[in-house]
C-alpha cells in the first residue's frame, strides 16, 4: 500500500499528462478504502488533478482533520477550494499552509504563488 501511494504521489506531483494521471488513478484506486490520512491526501490530490474538485475536497478535508499540521495537505486542500471557486476557504487553508511550511522552500513558493493567484 505504501509503495502504491508513493508511486501515485510521484506521478501526480511530477507528471501532468493524461496517461500518467490515469496510471496514478489506477494505482490509487486500491487506496480508496484506507483510513490512512496520507493515502487520503494522495487520492484527494489525484482527484484534484483530474478536475474532480468536490471529491478532492472531501478526501482532503478528511486528511486535514487527521493531519492538521501538514502544510502539504493544507496546500492541496486550499488549491482544491480555489479550483472549486471557494476563494475564502482557499485563502484560509493556504495561509495556514504558509505558516506550517516555513522550513520547506519549494512548498512555500507554491503556496505563495497560489495566494497570489487568489489576490491574497
Amino acid at each position: 500500500m505504501v509503495a502504491l501511494n508513493n508511486l501515485a504521489s510521484l506521478l501526480t506531483d511530477h507528471r501532468s499528462d493524461k496517461a500518467s494521471l490515469d496510471r496514478a488513478y489506477a494505482l490509487a484506486s486500491a487506496l480508496r478504502k484506507s483510513q490512512i490520512p496520507q493515502f487520503k491526501d494522495t487520492l484527494g490530490w489525484l482527484h484534484h488533478q483530474r478536475g474532480e474538485y468536490r471529491v478532492a475536497i472531501s478526501l482532503l478535508e478528511e486528511a486535514m482533520t487527521e493531519l492538521p499540521n501538514s502544510a502539504l495537505v493544507r496546500y492541496h486542500l486550499g488549491v482544491s477550494h480555489a479550483a472549486a471557486g471557494e476563494t475564502a476557504k482557499a485563502t484560509e487553508q493556504l495561509k495556514k499552509a504558509s505558516e506550517l511550511a516555513s522550513n520547506d522552500n519549494d512548498l512555500s513558493q507554491k503556496i505563495k504563488a497560489a495566494l497570489t493567484r487568489l489576490g491574497s
